[in-house]
């Protein structure tokens, strides 16, 4: 009997701070292959992921793609430096 690789998922997770999103593709493929897609600030993350993956995973094309949506940025204030800004003036 011959089973699928072929499928998509979609999750998401809404919190306090933060949303995130996590979509995996995968389509028939001989060998094994990877993608992750994540945001720069856990770029760290990507080979844990990959891990993770093929354990679950033994032959197929997967795209992983992680989404993070920040909200507790809106709050930040900022202020401008008069001195470092009249330093550049004069400069």
């Amino acid at each position: 009997m011959i089973r699928s690789m072929t499928a998509f998922g979609r999750a998401s997770v809404k919190g306090e701070d933060r949303d995130i999103t996590v979509e995996v593709k995968s389509v028939n493929s001989r060998f094994f292959d990877c993608t992750v897609r994540l945001p720069r600030a856990y770029s760290f993350m990507e080979e844990k992921v990959k891990g993770r993956v093929q354990q679950a995973v033994s032959r197929a094309k997967v795209e992983v793609s992680i989404i993070v949506e920040n909200h507790s940025v809106g709050g930040m204030r900022v202020e401008v430096d008069m001195a470092l800004a009249s330093a550049y003036i004069d400069a």
